[in-house]
């Protein structure tokens, strides 16, 4: 007979509600595509050469992936049911380690000295920082959005203000090797307190039901308006949305964006599973085959790069490796890899052994695929 806890385990690792009589839920397959389409679009911010343009992925891919990351947390730890008082000790224990791996992962990649901005380890910080939300109202987390959007880029300026303070507190506890890595986090390319308000939107959309059309259409809109205002403010003023500005405005347009392209690519697929329309499913396989494995491609794609900088000096012009052909590799060989794969197995290698560490109960049963 099946306990209570059991029930609990089930609805966790399914993404559904926290209840005895939870269905197993429908994989979003618009929310594959927009991780894999973030996916791509980091790998060529970091191998294409940008000739000191910002290109069209500077910084809004890694903005889409950390909020589809906060609709994962939010699929998680119940979808569009907050999870019961009760379940969240053994959530937070799941998501700690997953936190955990990230941030061990990301502090590594630091130390490998690469020309890549790591963003794992700060993932990694926001999953921590995102238990004590699990259970808040779609409410309070819409709040939350707003308030972190608007203070997020202060407190980074703050922060990066005082670091800077030889005689700062702050500035001794973020100097040294280990102090650099709270430096980063606080106000390097990806600060925790602006890009906050990116992982609890993507928390809230999973609240709304990212499945219901009207959320996805509340989405598109709503992350779209987001968006305009703020590219039409900064074309128009001395204000910035520029990558990894780090300011309100580019919170507002990139996340406003990421948003809009969630929505909008759950609400395309949702239709065409619905209506059967195959050119839409088959055009978007490669994207959706990726997006279902970014742990272990990011890590490939970054193993790469490692690889073939290591006999460059430090600081060496990006141009000498950077190129278009290397992209394209890169891409057709994580494709091919994906596709194949899932052809047998649910989860990537790395996604395999994140869901063992974090879940070991029930890690054997998802390795292999659903007849």
């Amino acid at each position: 007979m099946s306990s209570p806890r059991d029930h609990v385990d089930g609805a966790i690792r399914q993404g559904g509600p926290v209840s005895s009589s939870a269905p197993r839920r429908r994989r979003l397959l618009g929310l594959d595509v927009a991780r894999g389409l973030a996916l791509f679009g980091m790998v060529y911010a970091h191998v294409v050469p940008d000739n000191g343009v910002e290109s069209i992925f500077d910084g809004r891919s890694a903005m889409l992936f950390a909020t589809v990351s906060g609709v994962s947390l939010g699929l998680l730890s119940g979808g569009a049911r907050r999870p019961p008082r009760s379940a969240l000790p053994r959530l937070a224990r799941r998501i700690a380690v997953r936190g955990g791996v990230l941030i061990a992962l990301g502090l590594w990649f630091a130390s490998l000295a690469t020309p890549i901005a790591t963003i794992f380890d700060v993932y990694g910080l926001l999953f921590l920082l995102a238990i004590p939300l699990l259970t808040l109202s779609r409410r309070h987390l819409a709040l939350l959005v707003v308030v972190a959007a608007l203070s997020g880029p202060a407190l980074t300026g703050w922060f990066a203000e005082t670091a800077a303070e030889p005689a700062s507190l702050l500035h001794a506890m973020t100097s040294g090797e280990w102090g650099g890595h709270l430096g980063r986090w606080l106000t390097g390319h990806f600060p925790v307190a602006t890009w906050s308000a990116l992982v609890i939107a993507g928390l809230l959309l999973a609240r709304c039901d990212l499945s219901a059309r009207s959320t996805q259409a509340a989405a598109i809109v709503l992350g779209g308006g987001s968006s305009l205002l703020a590219y039409s403010v900064t074309a128009s003023t001395a204000e910035t949305s520029a990558a990894h500005s780090n300011s309100t405005w580019e919170v507002l347009g990139s996340g406003g964006l990421a948003i809009a392209i969630i929505g909008a690519l759950c609400l395309a697929l949702d239709l065409a599973e619905e209506n059967g329309w195959t050119a839409v499913a088959r055009l978007s396989s490669p994207l959706a085959a990726i997006g279902s494995m970014p742990l272990t491609l990011y890590c490939a794609h970054f193993a790469v790069i490692a690889v073939i900088t290591a006999p460059l000096p430090l600081g060496s012009d990006p141009e000498q490796w950077q190129s278009v052909s290397l992209l394209i590799a890169m891409t057709a060989l994580g494709v091919a890899f994906a596709l194949l794969w899932r052809r047998w197995f649910r989860q990537g290698p790395l996604e395999w052994a994140m869901s063992a560490l974090a879940s070991p109960r029930s890690s054997l049963r998802a390795r292999r695929m659903d007849a």
